[in-house]
């Protein structure tokens, strides 16, 4: 998982930079990512859910000024438990657990600025075996879908 933050790292750092909102767009999930992510009965409604989310706004907040970074990543099985690498993500994650394919790897992170605990704190990248896709916050998502 180590190559994975390496790689994902830049990424961040990229879509905190970029006003634009393109590099953002870049992490939209692809029409067969869906099915990549989520068990089989769910990726309908995973879909429908997070098209108009991502039509409507996805909500994201750039941070201001310098910031550091704090990454967690984990395998969607992990997050069913109360263990070390679901603490590093939102609660809600351990309701949806069971709707995620288990050997997914999601990504939790943080912008923090300098001499700060607190920051902007996102989740739900995914990595599609040669991609990140985008799928914030799943446990809101899949209450409704």
């Amino acid at each position: 998982m180590v190559a994975l933050q390496v790689q994902l790292e830049p990424i961040l750092r990229a879509i905190a930079a970029d006003r634009t909102g393109a590099a953002l767009q870049e992490l939209r999930p692809r029409d067969d990512d869906y099915a990549k992510v989520f068990v089989r009965d769910t990726v309908e409604p995973a879909r429908q859910q997070y098209e108009q989310t991502w039509t409507s706004g996805i909500g994201f907040r750039w941070p201001t000024g310098r910031q550091s970074l704090r990454v967690h990543l984990a395998p969607a099985g992990a997050l069913a438990d109360d263990n070390a690498l679901s603490h590093s993500f939102p609660g809600g994650y351990r309701s949806v657990a069971a709707r995620l394919l288990p050997t997914r790897v999601w990504a939790a992170w943080r912008y923090l600025s300098p001499g700060q605990s607190a920051g902007l704190s996102y989740d739900g990248l995914v990595w599609c075996d040669d991609h990140w896709a985008f799928f914030p916050k799943p446990y809101r998502v899949l209450a409704t879908g």
